[in-house]
């Protein structure tokens, strides 16, 4: 009778249902491991659970994540500084010797 109710609703306001609007393929596998990290190994119930249960330290662990990648975003755009000096420090050995 509720699924009734919800078609009947979307059709007369003219919008169609869209039950994973804002859940693209990278969000939804990121919640995927984070709920399998938290879940303990070889106990499906526990895993099955856990889905079910709000947990307040997903956003800790998504905030742990996004310092992850700027550090390392960082540490990358480090190591290019480091590798563009030390190419040109062969250059300008290469005209020493020319």
């Amino acid at each position: 009778m509720e699924a009734l109710q919800i078609l009947k609703f979307s059709i007369r306001k003219g919008r169609p249902l869209r039950f994973t609007e804002g859940m693209s393929w990278v969000e939804e596998l990121t919640e995927f491991e984070l709920r399998a990290r938290v879940a303990p190994i070889g106990e499906a119930e526990a895993y099955g659970r856990s889905l079910e249960e709000p947990e307040e330290d997903s956003d800790d662990l998504m905030d742990a994540l996004d310092e992850l990648r700027n550090d390392l975003k960082a540490l990358d755009e480090e190591l290019m500084e480091e590798l563009e000096d030390e190419s040109e420090d062969l250059e300008d050995d290469e005209d020493i010797y020319a």
